[in-house]
């Protein structure tokens, strides 16, 4: 399993996908506070992704997509480093599919996640990825 990491600043949340430089983001003024993602594909060894996550810190959001057609569900595991428990998003309704996640985090603090596969909502991970580095909460 190989973990891709990527950082990008976006105009909105809800269009993670559409990514600007850090440097025009200052510039875009339909926003007022551009939004700073991090995401992390999950690939079989070189393979086409299985699935992605991302944190946005506006929002405190995670996202969770699954991008392949292989009866597993996507998720994002997240950990913090403050005393909250871990969470995770689950994208569990097949190839395609995108599961949005709304947490309230303590904005002083850090959130680290890491993407898997898993077979069903307790059942064993079938591809993990790594933990990906500390990010703040507060962008």
């Amino acid at each position: 399993m190989k973990l891709r990491f990527a950082a990008a600043a976006v105009a909105s949340c809800a269009a993670f996908a559409m990514t600007i430089s850090p440097a025009q983001a200052d510039n875009v003024a339909s926003s007022p506070r551009a939004s700073v993602i991090y995401c992390q594909w999950l690939d079989d060894n070189g393979g086409p992704a299985v699935g992605m996550g991302c944190f946005d810190h506006v929002g405190d959001v995670i996202t969770a997509e699954d991008r392949r057609s292989d009866g597993l569900r996507v998720v994002v595991e997240t950990k913090y480093n403050y005393n909250r428990a871990n969470d995770e998003c689950h994208a569990a309704g097949g190839s395609g599919t995108t599961k949005v996640c709304n947490y309230n985090m303590k904005e002083s603090g850090k959130v680290s996640f890491r993407v898997l596969t898993r077979n069903g909502a307790n059942g064993a991970n079938v591809h993990t990825g790594a933990w990906g580095p500390w990010n703040n909460i507060s962008g």
